[in-house]
């Protein structure tokens, strides 16, 4: 049977959105902009509130994965389709430490750590990855499940809603046990 919720260790669900500005969301003080989901979330969980990040996507991502500086873990500068790197799996991650801890754990969305064979999520000790595995802006346009490509190309204007309706349905499968989500949307990119 499931774990009573009190007995068990806390999910977490990370969020990560390219270019969004920090008063973007209603949990963080938008006047104009209506996110009563997340603020709920932010009302019963965590709210972060200092992360500093570099001005593009690949250290970034490194950065809020392992805990290191991005140049520690190999990951100084964006990643590129052309590229043949990624983040070492041997690098430990969120997801690794939290796997080894019990923890289910899901990819959704932007990756761009590496897109080839040994450097994609499930090489991180992600369960499962759906999502593009860098930058939607960059070709080939391929959409991905686990290490496989699914779509190619895909349609840019569903992303948000397909990862949204992925992540959902994650969370409902696995509700009854300690589960960590990340969660990367693409917009507003």
């Amino acid at each position: 049977g499931a774990t009573p919720p009190s007995k068990r260790p806390p999910n977490f669900i990370v969020i990560l959105t390219d270019d969004q500005g920090y008063q973007d969301l209603g949990c963080f003080g938008s006047p104009d902009i209506a996110t009563p989901h997340i603020d709920r979330m932010a009302r019963e969980g965590r709210k972060l509130t200092s992360f500093t990040v570099q001005p593009i996507c690949s250290p970034s991502r490194a950065a809020l994965l392992t805990g290191c500086y991005p140049q520690r873990v190999g990951i100084p500068t964006v990643l590129f389709p052309h590229d043949k790197t990624g983040l070492s799996p041997a690098v430990p991650t969120i997801s690794s430490l939290l796997k080894a801890h019990g923890y289910d754990t899901y990819c959704i969305g932007k990756w761009h750590l590496g897109h080839l064979p040994g450097f994609l999520p499930t090489d991180h000790g992600f369960d499962g990855y759906f999502g593009v595995p860098y930058s939607n802006d960059m070709q080939p346009a391929v959409l991905m499940r686990d290490d496989k490509v699914i779509e190619e190309p895909y349609d840019n204007a569903l992303l948000t809603k397909r990862y949204t309706e992925e992540a959902v349905a994650y969370i409902r499968r696995r509700r009854d046990r300690p589960f960590f989500l990340y969660l990367n949307h693409t917009m507003p990119h």
